[in-house]
């Protein structure tokens, strides 16, 4: 097959799809409608596993590690300015 006949017959397609108002619908509309909807619903699964809120603020389970680790360095500094320094 040549290129002009392979060009002519995709250009002769793209026409009669261009004409059809339910092909069309279907290649605009439905893409603007389901590609939001699959972000969405992709977002909801990678958000919730694995999430807690604390005090209204998502945390990770690895967050809350770090917090606690930090909040018991926070607690070894008041121990030491109050009762071992002297």
């Amino acid at each position: 097959m040549k290129l002009a006949d392979v060009l002519l017959v995709a250009g002769k397609e793209l026409r009669e799809t261009l004409r059809d108002r339910r092909t069309l619908m279907v290649m605009v509309l439905v893409p603007l409608v389901i590609y939001p909807l699959i972000g969405l619903g992709t977002m909801q699964l990678l958000v919730r596993p694995g999430m807690n809120f604390v005090n209204g603020y998502a945390a990770t389970v690895r967050g809350l590690a770090f917090h606690v680790a930090g909040h018991e360095l926070h607690h070894r500094r008041i121990l030491k300015e109050r009762y071992l320094s002297a």
